[in-house]
């Protein structure tokens, strides 16, 4: 059995409005289908690499929260900044 039902609709992912014949339509077409499952692993995939660079990120303050004292090299990887610039802050008593 099928119905005459038209619901004017705008798409999930192209935005465009049109005339679905059914209620859990999302999508336009193929082509607008694929572009929306190509657009969604594209974000899960940022987002998991932003979640491990977050880790990474989060495991080296961990380890200088654990110690008493860090090595220059290590104080300048964690930082982001030179030997010769945590010299000079240590030198200067900043």
């Amino acid at each position: 059995m099928s119905t005459n039902i038209r619901i004017a609709r705008i798409w999930e992912f192209c935005r465009n409005e049109i005339t679905a014949k059914t209620t859990k339509t999302q999508y336009c077409s193929l082509k607008c289908n694929s572009r929306a499952c190509k657009a969604r692993t594209r974000q899960s995939k940022i987002t998991e690499s932003n979640k491990q660079t977050e880790i990474a990120q989060n495991h080296n303050l961990e380890i200088v929260k654990t110690k008493d004292f860090i090595s220059v090299n290590h104080a300048s990887l964690l930082f982001g900044i030179s030997r010769k610039i945590i010299y000079r802050i240590f030198y200067r008593g900043v």
